[in-house]
């Protein structure tokens, strides 16, 4: 009786949905960008064009200039984890990357001659204040482990993929080789060992087994879908092993858990927000004791 009263359910909420160089490195020649007055666009311009050659790890995202790196993450109860997400580029680190990239020049009077200046940063401010008009690459999301682009291709080739404007950094660890097109009995052997993860949990029935397996591949699947569905987890005591799965399917997209948005605290919708433009594949509402809504979380869903 003690046992069954420990038993997991699962459901599905359907709904819709390092900094580098490109090309040549810091040996090669930088080339010159003059700054004339009254040609300030055009001098935007033609820095630009070499930004998008030479740093490779420069993109637009949600309206932002952004790039791809390491944060760390707190669990919680002091546990902290490194982890990989999307981060707005600052102004200060935008004057930096146009400086490795080009080389700004101003005409100095006294000296009668094209001298070489840190960007400026009103140079750099306008620059991020022109979305719509960037060539940089669009980023759609960040993975750290092999995943699917739409078109059910693998994408397991580390960098910037421009096929899905998917991210992917493996961060030093070597997954083995996946087939491009498994056989059946390559695919059943496959779902055998995913439903060893939860041997020792006791789901309440086939539909909660499903909604498990579902919860462990959406996170790393999603980037090859169109939309993704909110997975549920209920049990009617503690220690049932909630979040067991939960870090299952952490673990398994980027390798360790996720923080989790309390949904009893203040301005939830605000960190909701936080975490769907820091490119996180995984986000957890802990501790919903009321009903879950919010024009948010269902854009975030659909």
């Amino acid at each position: 009786m003690a046992a069954s009263r420990r038993r997991l359910s699962l459901r599905v909420v359907e709904g819709g949905e390092g900094d580098g160089t490109r090309g040549g490195g810091d040996d090669q020649p930088r080339p010159e960008v003059r700054l004339v007055q009254g040609r300030r666009f055009d001098a935007i311009d033609e820095a630009e064009r070499h930004l998008v050659q030479r740093d490779r790890n420069l993109f637009q995202h949600a309206g932002r200039v952004v790039c791809v790196g390491p944060q760390v993450l707190d669990l919680g109860g002091g546990v902290k984890v490194d982890g990989l997400c999307i981060m707005e580029v600052t102004n200060e680190q935008m004057r930096l990357r146009f400086n490795r990239a080009c080389d700004i020049r101003k005409f100095d009077k006294r000296a009668e001659c094209w001298i070489s200046v840190d960007c400026p940063k009103d140079f750099a401010q306008a620059y991020r204040e022109l979305p719509g008009t960037w060539r940089l690459p669009h980023l759609r999301a960040v993975t750290t482990a092999p995943t699917l682009r739409p078109d059910g291709s693998i994408l397991d080739r580390p960098g910037y993929d421009p096929d899905s404007a998917v991210y992917y950094d493996p961060r030093g660890v070597t997954f083995p080789e996946i087939p491009s097109a498994p056989t059946r009995a390559q695919a059943l052997a496959a779902l055998e060992r995913l439903e060893t993860l939860f041997a020792t949990l006791d789901l309440v029935d086939d539909i909660a087994r499903s909604a498990a397996l579902s919860a462990v591949m959406t996170p790393i699947l999603r980037s090859a879908m169109t939309a993704a569905p909110m997975h549920g987890v209920s049990a009617p005591v503690a220690g049932s092993g909630k979040s067991k799965i939960v870090n299952i399917a952490a673990i398994l997209a980027v390798g360790h858990p996720v923080p989790v948005l309390a949904l009893g605290e203040e301005e939830t919708e605000k960190r909701l927000g936080a975490a769907l433009i820091s490119g996180s594949p995984m986000i957890v509402l802990d501790n919903a004791e009321r009903p879950i809504g919010g024009e948010l979380l269902c854009q975030a869903i659909t």
